[in-house]
């Protein structure tokens, strides 16, 4: 009787976890990049996480469905002369790499997380001082959280 009962508890628990089922399991990542906004909350290079610069972490980027994006500057803006940016965006190769253009300036980077309140993206950025390129990082991550 008693393995009965247990092969009936493994059973039940088996069909409650199946059922109980992620929203995100059913969204695209169309879907999921285009419901909310985004904020910039950490970096992550060579395993070492850092948070993201005061003037930029309140910095929003949201997708449009349409294929168009912005990133709106918060109000600490990193200089004088920053301003809101505008461009498209895409995903290609199975909907692994995130492509966006702005001003005819193309940057794609791999999703490497996507849920309805995480955003990770694996990216190769360029570090520059006073106009020279001072560092390349190939893997370079941004992880942003839902606003």
């Amino acid at each position: 009787m008693n393995r009965t009962l247990s092969h009936y508890f493994v059973l039940v628990v088996m069909v409650v976890m199946l059922s109980c089922s992620d929203d995100d399991d059913d969204a695209s990542r169309t879907d999921l990049l285009t419901a909310r906004a985004w904020i910039a909350t950490k970096y992550e290079i060579g395993g070492a996480v850092a948070d993201v610069v005061e003037c930029s972490a309140d910095d929003v980027l949201a997708f449009s469905k349409e294929g168009k994006f912005t990133i709106t500057v918060g109000a600490l803006a990193c200089d004088d002369d920053e301003k809101d940016l505008q461009g498209t965006w895409s995903l290609k190769d199975n909907d692994q790499v995130l492509s966006m253009t702005i001003d005819g300036v193309t940057n794609e980077g791999t999703i490497v997380a996507l849920t309805s309140t995480t955003f990770k993206l694996k990216t190769k950025s360029v570090l520059t001082e006073d106009g020279e390129v001072i560092g390349v990082f190939d893997d370079l991550y941004v992880i942003y959280t839902a606003k």
